[in-house]
């Protein structure tokens, strides 16, 4: 190789070799094969669909890319739910220790995952309810339901279940304006909302999810007797009952429980629980053309549950030892107490003691100084009181007085307001008229322990 003639034989060989190579023809499923040639593609059109086909993969890929992320969310989502499940079954067993390792668990997965889980119970119980409406399980569930029921138009499923007999009155005249009418029937004014909340499901759903609700235990029958005490007890308290949920409402616009309540609460000293039932259902039908909840809010009536208090003050002229030229003035404040009983009595107190010093002292055996008793008349059809006492310091004095109810802006027939005040003596003819222009009107005050002393069913 270091003779220089032997290394250009050896290069021109190898050309040789190169040269008659390239003249062989390679067969055509030869990989090193030029392919034939083909007509030029326009550069404008290549480039325009290669930059397509990138941007439909740039977009496929995003919409993998988001189709991966919401598929982890909704795995994530769904593990979370199973995991809060987990703890909420646990929590019931009692395993409390292992409930919080899993609510630690699923919140950190999801820290939304209890409102996650709130509405798709919502949907599940949504899902029922449709399910069972187009069954038609629904309607008859709810024909069986006492609570349901009180909200038909005269209620005698639960007239039945308050242990009354119900009576059927048709053919009634309104001649009150307050209420709308439909073929001479009075409709509630919450019509539309209680036949829509009639469709729904009334299932108790409790606050917490996992907390059960105790009064779902509590039989329908039953619930409805103690609404039944509770508009004696305290009306007030009603609108209160009625916001807890739809069912609630539904008892609380019932008639015959309206029914019940004024049978008892008008009912005349004098009259028995069967009369009054007999004198009420005529007073409806005539005045209030049936509808026992607008006759409760519009009938004057006398409050058993608490004392009326007038508040009377006049200037009374004082003296002064010290300065000649200047008259003090003393401004006196004084009660009139007057106490309602559901057997008929009344007691009047005249004092400057406060009320928190006396109501407790107004019971039908008080006696003292200024201390009336007697008895009360109320007049149904004009809403007035007719009132006679006497004084024990005064045995031959015999008191009247006129008084007619009244409705303020603080609610509703609170306030006795003056007609007449005379007293007369025994044997005597002559009577003695008092200047109104003196008295005060009274006003009705709530006392919670008298709502215990004189509650009746």
């Amino acid at each position: 190789m270091d003779n220089p003639t032997e290394l250009d034989e050896f290069r021109k060989q190898w050309k040789h070799e190169v040269q008659s190579t390239k003249s062989v023809p390679l067969p055509a499923d030869s990989p090193f094969a030029t392919p034939p040639s083909s007509p030029p593609l326009k550069p404008s059109i290549t480039y325009n669909e290669e930059c397509v086909d990138v941007v439909h993969d740039d977009d496929n890929n995003k919409k993998n890319e988001k189709q991966d992320i919401n598929v982890g969310k909704e795995e994530s989502s769904s593990s979370a739910i199973d995991m809060y499940r987990l703890a909420i079954d646990m929590e019931r067993v009692g395993q409390l220790g292992q409930a919080l390792l899993h609510y630690r668990r699923a919140y950190k997965l999801d820290p939304e995952v209890d409102k996650t889980y709130r509405q798709l119970d919502l949907v599940d119980q949504a899902t029922a309810t449709l399910s069972s409406t187009k069954s038609g399980s629904t309607s008859s569930s709810h024909h069986c339901d006492p609570l349901v029921a009180a909200a038909t138009a005269d209620g005698s499923d639960i007239r039945t279940l308050l242990g009354h007999p119900h009576h059927e009155y048709n053919n009634q005249q309104l001649t009150t304006s307050n209420y709308t009418t439909i073929n001479g029937k009075v409709i509630d004014p919450l019509d539309s909302l209680i036949r829509e909340f009639i469709q729904q499901d009334l299932t108790y759903i409790p606050i917490i999810d996992y907390k059960p609700v105790a009064i779902s235990k509590l039989p329908d029958e039953i619930l409805v007797q103690v609404l039944g005490h509770l508009v004696l007890f305290s009306a007030s308290t009603m609108p209160t009952f009625a916001l807890v949920c739809k069912k609630f409402f539904l008892a609380t616009r019932s008639p015959s429980l309206w029914r019940h309540a004024c049978e008892h609460i008008f009912r005349a000293p004098s009259m028995t629980l069967n009369q009054s039932r007999l004198y009420q259902t005529e007073f409806v039908k005539t005045l209030y053309n049936g509808y026992w909840l607008g006759m409760f809010i519009e009938r004057p009536r006398l409050r058993y549950d608490g004392v009326y208090i007038s508040v009377c003050q006049y200037i009374r002229p004082g003296r002064s030892d010290t300065n000649a030229w200047t008259q003090p003035v003393h401004l006196v404040t004084y009660y009139r107490y007057l106490r309602f009983f559901p057997d008929g009595r009344i007691v009047k107190y005249l004092s400057t003691e406060e009320p928190k010093d006396v109501i407790r002292l107004l019971t039908p055996d008080f006696s003292r100084r200024q201390v009336f008793h007697g008895k009360f008349c109320l007049d149904d059809d004009n809403g007035q009181v007719a009132v006679e006492m006497r004084d024990k310091t005064r045995p031959r004095d015999r008191f009247n007085m006129l008084l007619y109810i009244k409705s303020t802006s603080r609610g509703r027939h609170n306030k006795l307001g003056w007609l007449s005040y005379t007293s007369k003596k025994d044997n005597r003819e002559d009577t003695t008229t008092y200047d109104l222009n003196l008295m005060r009107p009274y006003f009705f005050s709530v006392v919670r322990s008298y709502r215990k002393q004189h509650f009746f069913v």
